[in-house]
């Protein structure tokens, strides 16, 4: 028998493969109300309002005396003023009561004043003399105290629908006082790799295997992002095996992302999918690398494939799983890049796939009071390109030369790049 390998017949922009497949999926609306720091890294389902001013009243910004301004006029080195103590103010969230003309009270960080107070002496500003504390300078009105609402107003907006929600917006609203926050449920991916090649014991690679490190990757990134993250297993390269992995990772799950399996042969994935008419499929990216990685929607659930060269692995993840995610999920992805303006050190030029998008991976270099970035060009295969990279550069289709001193943005994904608990 002989075997005719399927060739791509067009290559996408990735924005329009994204338009087609959100048109195919629906955003998971299933919510939860829970504690804020439980709901780190979740994705609010609701805006969220201050139920509080924070200060709830005029703070102390420092460990010190409470006192009125007014009582400390004309105080100096030749004439200190003299206060005469009256008590502490040490229950958080009490002033106690007010205070009276010629008198201070103990106070530190964070303690409210007392009706009638307006200033904060630093207890390093004082002389303690018995019953009394000696001021040998005036207080302003308001010198060291933070004013009610001057950190968050009753009312105010805090968090927004959508956001992902980290750790000090976590702590912010557990201070403010609110006790549950709505989320979505995250979407659960499952990750397939797929290579006869492949292993997962390490003892074994190196004998005729290959270790199978693209599947812990992979599912290191999600783990960093809002979803769970599962190892659907690794499967040879058998069409029967593969769709009987496929279909059960598919049961279990809300997305499956496969590693490997992504060419044009005919024990590919991609064939499986590109052999029947029932749902969406599309291979063939303008993204370099990652040209032939490909998407299906089958029964509303997408099939994301990434290709197993590394660069086209990671490429085809942030271009297109990560959004695809973010459908599923409602947030917006961008929220967790972080970018840097940078000055190339390096020019670039592009002979080939000019019209598509276009990945180069950089260094950052400190140069004076710029900073440099230096392009690490290599095979798609090379894996220490992307290991010992800071970020990467995205050139648009159509453009075919970076010039040497061109200021560039170097994007840096938190999935890539930050380090998950483990």
């Amino acid at each position: 028998m002989v075997h005719r390998h399927r060739a791509i017949e067009r290559f996408h922009p990735v924005d329009e493969v994204l338009r087609e497949v959100f048109s195919r999926i629906s955003p998971i609306v299933e919510t939860e109300r829970v504690r804020p720091l439980d709901a780190i890294g979740r994705v609010l389902a609701a805006d969220v309002f201050s139920p509080v001013s924070r200060p709830p009243a005029d703070a102390s910004h420092m460990d010190g005396y409470a006192v009125r301004s007014r009582d400390t006029e004309g105080a100096s080195e030749e004439r200190p003023v003299r206060l005469r103590l009256d008590g502490h103010v040490n229950l958080p969230n009490v002033s106690g009561p007010p205070l009276a003309p010629g008198r201070a009270r103990r106070i530190l960080t964070g303690g409210l004043l007392p009706e009638g107070a307006d200033a904060v002496v630093p207890q390093e500003e004082v002389e303690v003399v018995g019953e009394e504390i000696a001021l040998k300078r005036p207080a302003a009105p308001y010198q060291y105290v933070d004013r009610k609402g001057s950190d968050v107003v009753e009312g105010l907006l805090v968090a927004r629908r959508g956001e992902v929600v980290r750790p000090v917006k976590a702590a912010l609203l557990e201070t403010l006082g609110v006790r549950r926050i709505e989320v979505f449920r995250r979407p659960v991916v499952s990750v397939l790799a797929i290579g006869s090649e492949l292993t997962d014991d390490p003892e074994e690679a190196g004998d005729g295997k290959t270790l199978n490190t693209h599947a812990p990757m992979v599912l290191s990134f999600l783990s960093a992002l809002p979803c769970v993250p599962r190892y659907a297993g690794l499967v040879p390269d058998d069409l029967g095996l593969v769709s009987g992995a496929l279909e059960r990772a598919l049961s279990s799950s809300d997305m499956v992302l496969t590693i490997g399996g992504s060419s044009v042969g005919d024990t590919d994935v991609t064939s499986l999918l590109h052999g029947s008419g029932n749902w969406f499929f599309v291979q063939g990216l303008q993204l370099q690398p990652g040209r032939v990685g490909g998407v299906a929607v089958m029964n509303g659930k997408p099939v994301v494939m990434l290709p197993a060269l590394i660069h086209s692995t990671v490429n085809v993840f942030n271009y297109l799983a990560v959004p695809i995610l973010g459908r599923l999920g409602s947030f917006d992805p961008e929220q967790l890049v972080h970018t840097t303006r940078a000055v190339l050190a390096e020019g670039l030029r592009f002979t080939k796939y000019v019209d598509f998008r276009k990945v180069v991976w950089v260094r950052l270099e400190r140069d004076g009071e710029r900073t440099l970035c230096r392009p690490m060009v290599s095979e798609s295969s090379a894996f220490s390109t992307i290991a010992l990279s800071d970020g990467y550069l995205e050139v648009p289709p159509f453009k075919d030369v970076l010039e040497r001193g061109e200021v560039v943005t170097v994007r840096r994904p938190s999935w890539v790049f930050a380090v998950p608990a483990r």
